[in-house]
């Protein structure tokens, strides 16, 4: 669409966060339940039940914040 005088189209407003500064935000998030357990110095288990624990923690972490990016919040989907 070209509206302006000099035949350049408009170009439209993107809000929302830069997709670089999403992506480390992502990882923090889905990291930070393994930050956590670090720091409250938890007994020691098998590292197969460390492993697994670690796991599960990341996933649901990760699928909690797809409710977030899921393009209902435009401050933070719109310019992806």
């Amino acid at each position: 669409m070209t509206d302006k005088a000099d035949g350049t189209a408009w170009s439209r407003r993107r809000w929302g966060l830069p997709p670089a500064l999403l992506v480390v935000f992502y990882l923090f998030l889905a990291l930070a339940p393994l930050g956590l357990t670090t720091l409250l110095d938890l007994p020691r288990r098998s590292p197969r039940d460390d492993l697994a624990s670690g796991l599960a923690s990341v996933g649901l972490a990760m699928l909690l914040m797809e409710f977030v990016l899921s393009g209902r919040i435009r401050l933070v989907s719109d310019r992806i």
